[in-house]
């Protein structure tokens, strides 16, 4: 539905955003380390994913195209929303997701909170090939 969005920080707080573009103020997800960077009143760039649920609409934002590529492929995995995937890639990062998955190593995904033994084994198994493989050079 929205692809990118650039505007003016009109609010921050921990976990989101508002940016307003348009006249508009549309409430934005993001990693921490994203969120970290960004101050009230400067202009901001939003790779998006829209979660269209039955009680909402989200928009997550990436820094990066790669980011987003990598959090698309995380939710793909099941008992993976949105909210996870964010926490995912907030912790780890798309190089340590990577990693993991190419290594099998879902120790290093355990370590992130919500994270249980069965959703990372999902993940590696799920996205083997898929990372790697698919990443621009």
């Amino acid at each position: 539905m929205y692809g990118h969005i650039t505007g003016k920080v009109f609010d921050l707080k921990p976990t989101r955003v508002i940016i307003e573009a348009g006249g508009v103020g549309f409430i934005v997800h993001s990693t921490i380390s994203a969120l970290e960077k960004l101050r009230i009143g400067m202009e901001a760039s939003f790779w998006t994913h829209t979660a269209v649920r039955e009680t909402s609409i989200d928009l997550y934002g990436f820094e990066t195209e790669e980011d987003l590529r990598v959090f698309e492929l995380l939710i793909t995995v099941s008992g993976v929303g949105p909210k996870s995937g964010l926490a995912i890639l907030g912790v780890a990062g798309v190089g340590a997701i990577e990693e993991a998955v190419a290594t099998g190593d879902t120790s290093s995904l355990t370590k992130i909170s919500g994270i249980g033994k069965k959703i990372a084994e999902k993940i590696v198994l799920e996205l083997n090939g898929k990372l790697v493989t698919s990443r621009k050079g």
